[in-house]
């Protein structure tokens, strides 16, 4: 008995289908990887902010993260937002995509 090409893909599909593999589970670990930024409503203070805090912000790396904290750790605190146009990488344009996500606590 021969078996058309349609019959072998519906039995590869339900063999699949039954042993629970499916493309979810098999990219479930670079799902968990993807870092989610905070809420809008959840500003970090500029000041205050940890490296990983700042990591996990949109278009900041564990690079720039570090760039921002020892900038404040080296002189005195952030008076306001854009004063982390002093720091190397970045610009204007990255820093107005940030600034719903920062605050400056006197």
């Amino acid at each position: 008995m021969r078996l058309r090409p349609w019959t072998a893909l519906v039995i590869i599909f339900f063999m699949f289908f039954l042993t629970g593999v499916t493309l979810v589970n098999l990219t479930a670990k670079s799902i968990s990887d993807v870092t989610i930024p905070p809420a809008e409503s959840a500003k970090i203070d500029i000041n205050q902010a940890s490296q990983q805090a700042w990591d996990a912000l949109p278009g900041i790396g564990p690079v720039l993260a570090g760039r921002i904290v020892e900038l404040r750790k080296s002189g005195s605190a952030f008076r306001s937002i854009d004063d982390l146009l002093a720091v190397k990488g970045i610009g204007h344009k990255k820093l107005s995509r940030l600034r719903k996500y920062l605050s400056v606590e006197q």
